[in-house]
């Protein structure tokens, strides 16, 4: 099923390349990278700029603190 994602996010990219940054989606391992340093119990704002599949995003409101 990820082949298929991947495959269909390629397509998308050659498609719209002016509208698409990347030629796959971002990865469970980048994802980690991008956030090991937030630390969620005291952040009171998160701002993500741009936009992409979710993926970043999904992980910033699984650990967001509800006050945030």
């Amino acid at each position: 099923m990820v082949i298929n994602e991947n495959i269909l996010f390629l397509k998308t990219f050659m498609k719209n390349r002016k509208e698409i940054g990347s030629i796959m989606p971002s990865s469970k391992h980048l994802v980690m990278e991008i956030t090991k340093n937030i630390d969620f119990k005291k952040a009171k704002v998160i701002v993500e700029l741009g936009m992409g599949s979710g993926v970043i995003t999904n992980e910033l409101i699984k650990n967001c603190n509800i006050d945030a």
